[in-house]
């Protein structure tokens, strides 16, 4: 259930450089208006991918500015984290 999640992830981070002229603010409203459509009327779930591509896209999208630094040391210390929990559970 998660490994759709992941490939968009992974989709979206190797498309970044080809789909960079997009922006970041079209992808964010289109992975937005996804997910509220998807989750409302389609049944949710196995849809939301397609949303997350998109957000992760435009995310992806943002250039590191002054107002933007906390939320990039949060994801770099969150991407650590994730890294090293399979040693901390063993």
């Amino acid at each position: 259930m998660y490994y759709p999640e992941f490939l968009a992830g992974v989709l979206a981070f190797a498309l970044r450089s080809r789909l960079a002229r997009f922006g970041p603010v079209v992808p964010l409203i289109l992975g937005a208006i996804g997910l509220w459509y998807f989750m409302a009327f389609w049944g949710g779930r196995p849809y939301v991918p397609v949303a997350l591509f998109f957000l992760i896209l435009g995310f992806v999208g943002i250039r590191e500015s002054g107002w933007t630094r906390p939320f990039v040391a949060a994801g770099d210390a969150s991407y650590s984290i994730y890294l090293i929990h399979p040693t901390v559970f063993m």
